[in-house]
């Protein structure tokens, strides 16, 4: 299996179930990176220990990806053949 301890999880959607994935994975010593369409406070990202990046960056640093949108026109497709092209061969996509 994938080791989760010291990896990158990278989130896309920050909302609310995104930062409480994100303080889970801090018991696990994982990087968070994130992205969305709104980006938070600089606070919150202290807080949250969430560093935003671009959409293509996240999923290609990303030892584990984790899709926190809600279903929506805008969202369909979010993940297709050109994003799963951009992510490491190992990473873990995780569709929520």
């Amino acid at each position: 299996g994938a080791e989760v301890h010291g990896s990158t999880l990278g989130l896309i959607g920050a909302g609310r179930i995104g930062k409480i994935m994100s303080k889970r994975a801090s018991g696990f010593e994982m990087k968070v990176i994130y992205y969305d369409v709104n980006r938070m406070s600089a606070e919150d990202e202290a807080m949250y220990h969430m560093t935003y990046m671009p959409m293509d960056e996240v999923l290609q640093m990303a030892d584990f990806v984790s899709v926190h949108t809600p279903y929506m026109p805008a969202t369909h497709h979010l993940i297709s053949e050109r994003e799963l092209k951009l992510m490491k061969p190992t990473a873990i996509l995780i569709n929520t």
